[in-house]
């Protein structure tokens, strides 16, 4: 496994658009993606972003639209 994504389960059929996200992070990084309106998932992904990092993963941590309109690379 090279990186792990967490995303809602309405982004599903949207595969290729994860991939493309999930495929910009270095080996074995987390990306997490939460609904913007959904201010509990989002604390939730903080702090699993969180242990992520504290275990030496690189971790992006985007709201839905954010997933889609802005480009991150590392």
């Amino acid at each position: 496994m090279d990186n792990i994504a967490i995303v809602p389960a309405s982004m599903l059929p949207l595969t290729e658009t994860l991939k493309e996200r999930v495929n910009t992070l270095p080996k074995g990084g987390v990306f997490l993606c939460y609904a913007q309106e959904n201010s509990r998932q989002k604390k939730i992904l903080d702090r699993v972003g969180e242990a992520f990092r504290e275990h030496g993963h690189t971790v992006m941590n985007l709201s839905m639209g954010e997933a889609y309109t802005t480009s991150h690379n590392f």
